[in-house]
């Protein structure tokens, strides 16, 4: 009986020593994605502000960023931009629950972003509209998730009036009020402005 209390002590103390530490920091996750996302934005940028393209990629990056002249560079600042870090962790924040939604551990999706699209994969809210058809996109990655968030700031009509403040400033506070069409919560950019002091001040 003592040996096989011994025994099953060692064994725990075992598994105590190679123990795989499984904490997952989502934060770190988005902002690893973020920084990948905005270098590949920014070469895409470069590529086309230098005339490196071929006729290939030309239909490429005119389909990416939803631009028809990439000779037009008021449009191609506008809309080959980068996403704004701390704006980006606020809505992280708010659309996943501090990291704890379904849609976050189950889709990889942080940001609330649906699709309509029935070829692509996505959960159902369990509070959907009745007649409504969208769904929580579901993401292979965060990065994915990241990613597609970039496509939808850049390149679609919602997220003009957020384009025009870009161009102007950086300040997530003032980028925040183009994001009116991201959410039916009238006080969803309120909700924003807070988890950025809060953020700010962590």
């Amino acid at each position: 009986m003592f040996i096989k209390i011994i025994f099953a002590i060692s064994i725990m103390c075992i598994n105590v020593l190679f123990a795989v530490d499984n904490t997952f920091d989502y934060k770190t996750e988005i902002k690893s994605a973020a920084i990948q996302v905005n270098q590949e934005i920014l070469i895409d940028r470069h590529i086309i502000v230098n005339n490196l393209y071929s006729i290939e990629k030309e239909k490429y990056l005119k389909n990416k960023y939803g631009i028809s002249n990439l000779k037009n560079m008021k449009q191609v600042f506008s809309r080959v931009n980068t996403i704004n870090l701390d704006l980006l962790l606020a809505q992280v924040e708010l659309e996943s629950n501090y990291g704890k939604s379904r849609f976050a551990l189950e889709a990889n999706n942080y940001l609330g972003i649906w699709t309509y699209d029935k070829n692509k994969k996505g959960l159902v809210p369990s509070k959907r509209t009745e007649g409504l058809t969208h769904k929580v996109q579901q993401f292979n990655t965060i990065y994915d998730c990241v990613y597609r968030y970039a496509e939808l700031l850049n390149s679609t009509k919602p997220y003009s009036a957020y384009r025009l403040i870009r161009v102007k400033t950086e300040d997530p506070y003032l980028l925040a009020k183009g994001l009116q069409r991201y959410s039916a919560d009238k006080k969803y950019i309120d909700k924003i402005h807070h988890l950025l002091k809060k953020l700010q001040t962590s």
